[in-house]
């Protein structure tokens, strides 16, 4: 059976229509998610910029580093991470080669992280070991979301 021009377009208007109806759900959802998790839960970012040693190699470096972050994450003391990598060398001289970001739900989390590395644990000295005996230089700083509900830079305690 032959179909009429016009049924052909009214096809492709329908499906258009539903393909355009499905990803503004999906945007939508996500748009959702990610607002629901930056107002329920706010974070707490550290940031490492890494230089390794010279005789490292970087894939053994992401592998140590997968490693000893996924650990951290089993044992809930780190939301989430990323490793990152200077592209095509464009940054300035101060820039370091990789941008380590670890997000923490509050500083809580982020003290038990500290903890964890503190135990009498093999496994745990072991992880640590992989990652920080490839570094030569790292420089860190703790973010947090702003402005944000504690205004913390108007706070004193004395």
């Amino acid at each position: 059976m032959r179909h009429s021009p016009r049924s052909k377009i009214t096809g492709y208007v329908q499906r258009f229509k539903n393909l355009k109806q499905f990803t503004l759900l999906k945007l939508i959802h996500a748009k959702v998610e990610r607002s629901d998790l930056s107002l329920e839960r706010p974070m707490n970012l550290y940031h490492c910029s890494i230089d390794l040693r010279h005789e490292a190699k970087a894939l053994v470096f992401a592998n140590a580093i997968d490693q000893w972050m996924s650990y951290l994450q089993e044992r809930g003391t780190v939301l989430s991470w990323r490793l990152m990598r200077r592209k095509l060398h464009l940054a300035s001289d101060k820039d370091r080669d990789f941008i380590l970001e670890i997000e923490f739900e509050n500083m809580t989390q982020l003290d038990q992280a500290f903890r964890v590395l503190g135990e009498q644990d093999e496994e745990v000295e072991r992880l640590y070991a992989n990652v920080s005996n490839l570094i030569a230089t790292t420089d860190v700083g703790l973010y947090r979301p702003f402005p944000d509900p504690e205004r913390a830079e108007r706070m004193a305690l004395i």
